[in-house]
């Protein structure tokens, strides 16, 4: 009893009770209860048709929809779509579209700006579609429009986005935005990215945005408006290039690839039993044929036989009775044996025929998705090309007008000082090159070529 005891006080979960009554030990146990309770879920169905009838786009061998990606209204209804229901679509075209999709992609400008109507600072933006031209939508069971393709007539398109950045309104205030502000375009997946001067351009108005889409490779430029010293918008390839790849993940379903290419594979296997079992009806009726006639051959040999054997035995009649009959018995056992056996072939070649079929439909249906594509999109990446801004602080900028204000800055331009005196007391420094109207010796010029070297402030 006393080991018992020592063991029991082991227990993180057993309580003893020292002075007991009977019976001597009580044991009292703490357990946590637990319920599993199942809730049945019903995953939404949802349903999209594309028609073959669409519109196509201009002078490419391919079409090329969209997919609207966030909230924004199709047509007048009041349902909005979202991100979620856009990439689980783009996911659903990647599954079933197999090897007659080229490529799906996450880009940033919509290629159908013009039929894009709203404010997109209030938000209320509105995509209007087009049933004519092949337009289709992704619903619920109930009906309700969840998102929509829409097709692309041209996927090459321009467009402007507003963008201010202001004029300097001095020389001064043009050099400290030059020198201490830095402004570059950067693309969405930090590809690329093209540095300029607001300050050299005279400021920015908008940004232009010339895009082609198309599979594999999307050519996007973004450029601001030029003007200043960088000239002005030639159509050139000035600005940001997006490059790298905007692919989404693709996957491959061989299944669903045999059906895309087989589109005929069950009508061709129907045809083919059917053919199968034309042949073997005509067998059937040739082997009737050829037993009936080996039936009467039979007989005719059977009745030769018994001659022979009745002339021998001087009973000739007889004879030939006894050889007809047995031998139109045996052909006509052999006969059915041999149409027995035949039809057990032709259903063996029938049935080996459906089986294979739905074994090899079972072996391709059994393969796995492949994994054609992996869409570089991380978690850094960005949705839309964007204008990075560094810059001094406040004190560093007054430190730098300073320097310009007591020590100036490079022209690097001939002239006289009156082009460059300030109305304000300001530094002026130079190289004399030609001093003219001065009556004295050659010394005061070199002192006045000195000082002016050194520096004035005037």
């Amino acid at each position: 009893m006393a080991e018992l005891a020592d063991i029991l006080k082991t227990g993180y979960y057993i309580s003893r009770d020292e002075t007991p009554a009977e019976p001597v030990y009580e044991y009292e146990c703490s357990y946590a209860g637990y319920k599993v309770e199942y809730n049945e879920v019903s995953l939404a169905q949802f349903t999209a048709t594309v028609p073959t009838d669409r519109l196509h786009s201009q002078h490419l061998p391919y079409d090329v929809f969209c997919i609207p990606y966030g909230d924004i209204t199709i047509g007048n209804s009041l349902v909005k779509t979202n991100t979620d229901y856009a990439i689980r679509f783009a996911n659903e075209i990647i599954r079933s579209a197999g090897d007659y999709l080229y490529d799906i992609q996450l880009l940033p400008y919509c290629p159908i700006i013009d039929r894009v109507v709203g404010s997109s600072a209030t938000g209320d933006l509105r995509i209007m579609m087009n049933v004519d031209n092949g337009d289709f939508t992704l619903k619920t069971s109930t009906g309700t429009v969840v998102s929509a393709g829409i097709w692309v007539n041209d996927p090459d398109f321009s467009l402007t986005i507003p963008f201010v950045i202001e004029r300097p309104t001095d020389a001064v205030s043009a050099k400290i935005s030059n020198e201490c502000d830095l402004y570059r375009i950067v693309s969405p997946n930090y590809n690329g990215e093209f540095e300029f001067s607001p300050a050299k351009n005279n400021g920015v108005a908008e940004f232009i945005v010339d895009c082609s889409y198309k599979p594999f490779t999307p050519y996007i430029k973004v450029s601001p408006s030029f003007g200043g010293l960088y000239g002005g918008n030639f159509g050139d390839a000035r600005g940001l290039i997006c490059g790298g790849d905007f692919s989404l993940a693709q996957s491959r379903d061989t299944w669903v690839q045999y059906q895309n290419q087989n589109k005929n594979y069950q009508i061709m296997f129907d045809r083919q039993i059917q053919s199968m079992d034309i042949n073997n009806n005509i067998q059937r009726e040739q082997e009737r044929w050829a037993m009936i006639t080996g039936i009467v051959g039979g007989a005719a040999a059977g009745a030769a036989t018994g001659g022979i054997v009745g002339g021998a035995m001087g009973k000739t009649g007889a004879g030939a009775g006894v050889g007809a009959a047995v031998g139109g018995v045996v052909s006509g056992i052999a006969g059915a044996r041999d149409l027995q056996l035949q039809e057990q072939l032709r259903q063996e070649a029938r049935n080996l025929a459906i089986d294979q079929f739905g074994y090899q439909l079972q072996n391709i249906a059994a393969r796995p998705a492949s994994l054609t594509k992996v869409s570089s999109l991380n978690k850094n990446n960005k949705l839309f090309p964007f204008v990075e801004y560094f810059t001094c602080s406040d004190r560093e900028k007054q430190a730098f007008r300073n320097k310009l204000l007591y020590n100036g800055m490079t022209v690097m331009a001939i002239g006289t000082m009156n082009n460059y005196i300030q109305t304000t007391p300001s530094y002026i420094k130079g190289k004399l090159i030609r001093l003219e109207g001065i009556s004295d010796d050659y010394h005061l010029v070199n002192s006045i070529s000195e000082e002016l070297n050194k520096g004035v402030y005037i």
